[in-house]
């Protein structure tokens, strides 16, 4: 589950399929630099884990101009 400042923005139920290690990216509309983002789950061994980060300023990447950028 990803979490926006506590709103729900990703849900995904993965199975035996996806990578030891994958790779998650996603986007959501409205993020400013220090907003909070929770990203949190359980694995198939019922380990959790969660972590949070804050939005820094936007790249100057013409392609994500609009996007806080997590860091």
């Amino acid at each position: 589950t990803a979490k926006h400042n506590d709103r729900i923005v990703l849900t995904a139920e993965w199975g035996a399929a996806v990578s030891q290690n994958p790779f998650l990216q996603f986007r959501c509309k409205g993020g400013v630099p220090g907003d909070k983002v929770h990203i949190g789950w359980v694995d198939d061994t019922g380990d959790r884990r969660d972590d949070e980060v804050t939005l820094a300023e936007p790249s100057h990447d013409p392609d994500c101009k609009e996007d806080a950028m997590i860091r």
